[in-house]
């Protein structure tokens, strides 16, 4: 479809897929803003890496990613406009907690580190707490 969302999966057909691709590849980063696809999923994380930043600043991020793909087409007199501010309202409107106490749930180092800080710093963090392999 022209837009990308007008026909999202179900719970269970993401956590299929997400289980199908995890299964096929040994090596995998995982990002999501919710976190909870079921826990079949949970014994192939090795680390989860936490990045907390202010509400507003999330949101003009969500807002930013929406500019960067649909372009003018999500602005005021936009044929997407209705459609993105109804998802800036769910975006909005979600639990400050929800991913807290998904993690928890997780067995494997947690990392957490500040949204707000430059990407550099919040890499470096990342990789002193990372345990590589000896070859």
């Amino acid at each position: 479809p022209d837009y990308i969302y007008a026909s999202p999966r179900t719970h269970e057909e993401a956590e299929q897929l997400l289980f199908s691709e995890i299964k096929a590849h040994e090596n995998f980063v995982f990002a999501s803003v919710k976190g909870d696809y079921g826990e079949a999923i949970y014994p192939f994380f090795q680390y989860a890496v936490l990045m907390d930043a202010p509400k507003d600043i999330r949101i003009q991020r969500v807002k930013n990613r929406s500019f960067q793909k649909f372009g003018n087409r999500m602005l005021l007199g936009g044929d997407l406009h209705e459609q993105e501010e109804r998802f800036f309202d769910f975006v909005k409107s979600k639990a400050e907690n929800t991913v807290e106490k998904w993690i928890q749930c997780l067995n494997c180092p947690i990392i957490r580190i500040d949204g707000t800080k430059p990407i550099e710093e919040n890499i470096n963090l990342i990789i002193e707490q990372i345990s590589f392999p000896v070859f």
